[in-house]
């Protein structure tokens, strides 16, 4: 079931530095776009837990803070002189390199690329016959009856972090999957 709360979330989106690092920039998550997704490699509740992950991506993976903003100022940052970064905060690693570790790291927590070639129907099992579809992730409507028309389904595809979870959650048992 989807939450009735609707709470805040923020999105990080991956972006390149004008010298080519990977980084992030945050946006609101209800904001993200069809054409957005493959860009977005976390959501979060608060901007406590997106530091807090991304110093433990930092100190994991020997990715900079400061490519980050979590520090700021001129040269290299503290975790380069503690040997967890490798430097590219001054230019001493190479940007394939850096950005190789950068995707690797946030690899979990991405969201995941859409599985189908095109929208999909879901079929709800029980009592009533509703036909949900779905594409790219986005719920983009139902249809209850035959006397429904496709042309009534929305033309813009809105994210839902909740209807995202559900959905992968849904479609990763081999139970719901028809050919």
């Amino acid at each position: 079931r989807k939450l009735r709360l609707s709470r805040k979330l923020i999105a990080l989106r991956k972006i390149q530095t004008p010298v080519g690092y990977q980084t992030i920039e945050y946006i609101d998550a209800h904001s993200v776009t069809m054409d957005q997704l493959d860009s977005i490699v976390g959501i979060f509740s608060s901007n406590r837990q997106i530091k807090d992950f991304l110093y433990e991506l930092c100190k994991e993976y020997g990715l900079c803070p400061k490519l980050f903003a979590l520090e700021k100022g001129k040269g290299e940052c503290f975790s380069y002189h503690l040997e967890q970064c490798r430097g590219a905060c001054i230019g001493k690693v190479s940007t394939l390199q850096y950005n190789l570790k950068f995707d690797e790291a946030f690899y979990k927590s991405r969201i995941k690329p859409w599985p189908f070639k095109g929208p999909i129907v879901i079929k709800e099992k029980g009592e009533r016959q509703e036909h949900f579809i779905v594409d790219k992730w986005c719920l983009l409507g139902s249809l209850k009856t035959d006397e429904d028309q496709l042309s009534d389904l929305q033309q813009e595809y809105p994210f839902d972090y909740d209807a995202y979870k559900i959905l992968r959650q849904y479609l990763r048992a081999e139970k719901n999957l028809y050919k």
